[in-house]
């Protein structure tokens, strides 16, 4: 499994709202979840991501991509190399869509057809939209 940055920035997000406003957002992104990810899963199985659509808020000063080289720049602070910022940044996603092609060619050539289940219809009362609580 590949775990995302950006599964967390939510979080982040809200956390930096309960600390001071002098705190940077590198405490909270590199230190408390990149590196904990790292620490647990592995550096070849954490990756950043720029799906920012659904959620309500980001950390401060990483509200988008372009924010990245000053993310990366702390980390290579923190030691990281640049092997792993690479790996970071989209070697370890290239490397594991590599692996699923793999496994869809296998299982054509194997006849095995695509499982596609069809999500059932939403009522029109439900609320779908996942970045608000409305």
């Amino acid at each position: 499994m590949l775990y995302s940055e950006t599964n967390v920035a939510s979080y982040v997000a809200l956390e930096q709202k309960q600390r001071t406003p002098e705190a940077a957002y590198c405490d909270s992104v590199d230190d408390a979840h990149i590196n904990h990810i790292r620490r647990i899963a592995g550096i070849d199985h954490v990756g950043l991501g720029a799906g920012y659509d659904g959620i309500n808020f980001t950390p401060r000063d990483l509200e988008d991509v372009s924010s990245y080289p000053r993310l990366f720049a702390e980390l290579l602070g923190d030691g990281w190399t640049v092997d792993e910022l690479e790996k970071l940044a989209g070697r370890n996603l290239l490397r594991v869509f590599e692996e699923v092609e793999k496994v869809r060619e296998n299982q054509r050539l194997s006849g095995v057809r695509p499982y596609e289940e069809i999500p059932p219809a939403l009522r029109s009362d439900e609320h779908t939209n996942c970045s608000t609580n409305s």
